[in-house]
């Protein structure tokens, strides 16, 4: 019987005496429609190893389990893994972790556990977009990602050049893939129901980053974008030439010229081809050229 209905989840909940944590971010999905739309999207193979990262009571973790070779489950929550242990009992193929996503490290894995090549999963809106940045960063074997996030982030994570939200998650996420919101999901979908709407997101690992110039210091790149936007009402000139890169003004304006960006327009305007070229140029090789 699916676990994802409001009866069987309370169910569960009562016989484990579990009290759920808004702290965790714990909000079980109860539509077996929804379910299956994710399971749909992520079109698993039987050759795949799929990180999950918050399985809750395991309602996503058995669908996935059916189809996958092998299911990564990460869980925080000791008071889960019994549950967890229950409802997931004849499932050989799922290896769980009690420990914070943030903290795991899929280098250093248990000999047991395989390394996963996907990620789906409905994720703690707590930690969802640093835990984001950590894979895309850390983890290059996923290559791809199906998760739900709260709808906001998920905007963001879309968002274009000029748009409201659009910021440096928004070109932290697109450095490395490239995203797509599948559907949305109301908040009725959860038990407890949060309090705002949730979006499923699919993000396809790009082959590179999909920038010119610059993208060899990712590290320079991220400190101009952070830079731009930590003045969000000033223009692209001054937000650099206030911040603590150490910026002269005439590298600044300079800079500026040469990748023909007019130094009055503000850094959400920037796309990420526009920062990574303006990384290039106030990099310190450049400026010696200059």
């Amino acid at each position: 019987m699916s676990l994802a209905t409001p009866g069987k989840t309370i169910e569960i909940l009562k016989k484990f005496n579990i009290r759920l944590s808004k702290r965790l971010g714990q909000n079980f999905l109860v539509d077996q429609n929804v379910l299956g739309k994710i399971v749909k999207i992520a079109d698993l193979k039987s050759t795949d190893v799929v990180l999950e990262v918050g399985p809750g009571i395991g309602t996503l973790t058995q669908e996935l389990a059916k189809r996958a070779s092998a299911v990564l489950a990460v869980e925080i929550d000791k008071k889960l893994l019994a549950v967890l242990g229950e409802t997931l009992k004849g499932f050989d193929n799922v290896k769980l972790l009690q420990l914070d996503a943030l903290d795991l490290d899929l280098d250093n894995l248990p000999p047991n556990i395989p390394q996963p090549s996907k990620m789906v999963s409905n994720l703690p809106y707590n930690i969802a977009s640093p835990l984001l940045i950590k894979f895309l960063v850390e983890c290059p074997r996923i290559d791809e990602f199906v998760f739900m996030i709260q709808r906001e982030v998920a905007d963001r994570i879309i968002a274009s050049p000029g748009c409201k939200d659009y910021g440096i998650l928004t070109l932290k996420i697109q450095y490395h893939a490239r995203p797509e919101i599948a559907f949305f999901v109301s908040r009725r979908a959860f038990l407890p129901s949060p309090e705002v709407d949730s979006a499923v997101v699919k993000l396809m690992r790009l082959p590179s980053p999909p920038a010119i110039g610059g993208v060899g210091d990712s590290v320079h790149l991220f400190q101009v974008i952070e830079a731009a936007f930590g003045h969000r009402r000033k223009t692209v000139r001054n937000a650099l030439l206030t911040s603590d890169l150490g910026y002269e003004k005439g590298w600044v304006e300079r800079a500026l010229r040469v990748v023909n960006i007019d130094p009055h327009r503000r850094g959400e305007t920037l796309s990420l081809e526009e920062f990574a070229r303006l990384s290039e140029a106030l990099s310190a090789d450049s400026r010696r050229s200059f």
